[in-house]
């Protein structure tokens, strides 16, 4: 639960979508754990991705997220 409020704090603080890529060098995982980490906060409806064709390319915060994640 920790862990999904930081990459939340760090999907807010930046001006650009964040990318997998953007959570493995934060918090030195690598790229399928940062991609399973981001996909369970879609699931949870934290985050939402956004799609270019049929790839995800990139991932935003869902407006009216809890105040406890921000």
């Amino acid at each position: 639960m920790e862990f999904d409020k930081e990459i939340v704090k760090l999907a807010w603080s930046l001006d650009k979508g964040l990318r997998p890529k953007d959570v493995m060098l934060q918090y030195n995982l690598n790229f399928r754990t940062a991609r399973k980490q981001l996909q369970e906060l879609v699931r949870k409806g934290l985050l939402r991705p956004v799609m270019q064709n049929s790839y995800i390319c990139y991932y935003e915060p869902v407006q009216g997220v809890p105040d406890m994640f921000v």
